[in-house]
């Protein structure tokens, strides 16, 4: 395990299992530099192996630290407050996806996508990073227990909330609803702030105060999201850039890559595969 921070970059390991759509793993070191907000493909559970991961999630700043596990839901945006901590630190996150969702995960997709939870637990969290650690080796074991893990958390989910991420405006709730049933139809400024009932300028303002980031760049997370969620269903990247409204497979590729740090052929594929079947891709770019 390597967890050297880089002096200029966060850098990031995706890694994935074969046979587990429903699991993206990612191994990062991070160092106090601008993150842009984002949002990711389903439920994250993340722990701090050493130093204090400094997170933002609107006006509410998280320093998550060794011996806990903080959870975050698909419909919350955050970032990394680099104004928080002076040194980086190294964390491992897993991402429970909305690959093939069975029913008790669409149930809690359904009740608790804006929660935000942290757990206090020094024996959970460090058996929830061994076992990381130990699936990156290539345990396919411990793929089945994380699995295991990873439910049992999100089915506690309501009683470790710490707080719900919320959009206080009635205008950009209707907005972001519309924008995320619609988004594969690329709803312009005009057509979403008459949705808002405001006028196109001060839509955009409020939409960056509510969410941290401009409709353009909710949009394009919306589509990279869901074009990870068909990669892990086999679907070819000529059929998602033409499901999702890019111009053609380049352009996908260069919004996925701009997006995640890295191509879409080496976060389905990995740099590498080893002899036990974990799927490696390795980048220093990206949030």
């Amino acid at each position: 395990m390597n967890t050297e921070v880089s002096e200029e970059r966060l850098s990031k390991k995706y890694w994935r299992a074969t046979n587990a759509a429903d699991l993206d793993f990612l191994t990062a070191s991070y160092e106090p530099v601008p993150v842009n907000c984002h949002f990711h493909h389903g439920f994250t559970i993340s722990a701090v192996e050493a130093g204090m991961l400094p997170l933002l999630v609107k006006d509410v700043r998280i320093d998550l630290r060794p011996g806990e596990i903080l959870l975050l839901g698909p419909d919350v945006p955050h970032s990394f407050d680099s104004t928080r901590v002076s040194k980086g630190c190294s964390y491992r996150t897993l991402t429970r996806t909305l690959c093939n969702p069975p029913p008790w995960f669409t149930i809690i997709l359904t009740q608790e996508p804006n929660a935000v939870c942290r757990i206090i637990d020094q024996t959970l969290w460090s058996v929830f990073l061994k076992r990381l650690q130990n699936a990156e080796r290539g345990e396919r074991d411990d793929i089945i227990l994380l699995r295991e893990l990873c439910r049992g958390l999100l089915s506690d989910i309501s009683k470790n909330t710490v707080f719900k991420f919320d959009v206080r405006s009635q205008s950009i709730r209707l907005a972001k609803a519309y924008l995320d049933k619609n988004f594969s139809k690329l709803p312009g400024i005009r057509e979403l702030s008459e949705v808002g009932g405001l006028s196109p300028r001060y839509f955009v303002r409020l939409f960056k105060e509510e969410l941290g980031m401009t409709p353009h760049s909710y949009l394009n997370q919306l589509r990279i999201n869901k074009a990870k969620e068909m990669l892990g269903m086999g679907f070819s990247m000529l059929r998602i850039a033409y499901d999702l409204g890019f111009f053609d497979q380049s352009h996908f590729s260069k919004t996925f890559s701009k997006i995640t740090g890295v191509s879409p052929v080496r976060y389905l594929y990995g740099a590498q595969m080893n002899k036990t079947g974990v799927c490696l891709a390795e980048t220093g770019e990206g949030i």
